[in-house]
């Protein structure tokens, strides 16, 4: 990977944040005023808003001269739609915080918490279908439906005995996580379509890089929730408590010498704190993580190359420093 030492980069990125978040704000000075309590609750934490910053990184390296304003202000659409599908993952999860604060659901109430989920995502759906109508090229919307359709799944395989397989994680990480990170990768190329020739070439690249990130993201978000403070919500061992599998536990449970047995130790975690510290030292002492990280790394190369296509300027320099933040475990 070349080097990030370009002067003009922590410029960039601090510009793309601004856009980001005051794009944001003026989309959410228009939410009706019954959803304004829960909005301004969960805009007190705003995301990273890393959907943007890929969608810009694509977007200025293949035309340097992008309008950032306009690369963020249609990105804007990605984020609103991975805002409502966070609402109604907590939800489906009984989590008790996010961002550090509590959940909005345990705050306003399920019904309320999951009308503006809603009103989050159908918004993003109806600018992400009006943007692809004016940029002329496919933004791969008709995908939007797996988020919903991958967390059923998720539900429905943690229900039964089965154990889970990596070919599972990973579908169900494309289809939440992916997607979205997919799509803003295709609005950054789409949005500066007339500036190349070969654009055929970049999307393909683009849709490639999201996935694998997307995938890499998920696996980064499974180990920190092994780590004393996890990024995802800030409890140790969410995941072990609430009674979802990851990376990590899936690969514990699959290298176990009795995989049955491992899953019912996994299971009994659920709702018991005490139980999921005590799988989590033991999952630690196995060389999980170590093994998981492999798989981190291997998702992020693969990104990585498909980065080759691009030139070396400050769109593909924000696009390498999110892979190597995707690194830094």
């Amino acid at each position: 990977m070349q080097t990030l030492s370009k002067p003009d980069y922590q410029l960039l990125e601090d510009k793309v944040r601004t856009y980001s978040y005051q794009s944001l704000s003026n989309q959410l000075n228009t939410t009706p005023a019954s959803f304004q309590p829960i909005c301004e609750y969960i805009q007190r934490v705003p995301g990273k808003r890393y959907r943007t910053l890929v969608a810009v990184g694509w977007g200025v390296a293949i035309s340097p001269h992008a309008c950032l304003k306009k690369l963020c202000e249609a990105a804007t659409a990605v984020e609103l739609i991975h805002d409502g599908s966070l609402i109604h993952d907590d939800i489906i999860d009984e989590s008790g915080t996010r961002r550090g604060q509590l959940a909005a659901h345990l705050k306003f109430g399920v019904s309320s918490s999951n009308n503006y989920g809603l009103f989050l995502i159908s918004r993003g759906i109806c600018q992400l279908y009006q943007l692809q109508k004016s940029c002329g090229i496919h933004l791969g919307l008709s995908q939007i439906h797996t988020i919903a359709k991958a967390q059923l799944y998720e539900n429905t395989v943690l229900s039964n005995d089965n154990i889970i397989s990596y070919k599972v994680l990973q579908d169900i990480s494309d289809g939440k996580t992916g997607v979205l990170f997919k799509i803003a990768c295709i609005i950054g190329v789409a949005l500066n379509s007339d500036a190349i020739p070969d654009i055929e070439k970049y999307l393909i690249a683009a849709k490639n890089y999201g996935v694998a990130v997307g995938r890499a993201f998920q696996i980064r978000d499974d180990i920190t929730d092994f780590m004393d403070t996890s990024e995802s919500d800030g409890v140790y061992g969410a995941d072990l408590i609430a009674g979802n599998c990851n990376w990590p536990i899936t690969c514990w449970i699959r290298a176990h010498s009795n995989p049955s047995q491992a899953q019912l130790h996994f299971k009994q975690c659920k709702g018991n704190p005490s139980a999921a510290f005590d799988l989590i030292s033991e999952i630690k002492e196995a060389g999980t993580l170590e093994k998981v990280q492999q798989e981190l790394m291997k998702n992020i190369k693969m990104a990585e190359n498909s980065l080759a296509v691009l030139p070396y300027n400050e769109g593909k320099l924000l696009l390498q420093k999110f892979l190597k933040t995707l690194g830094t475990v």
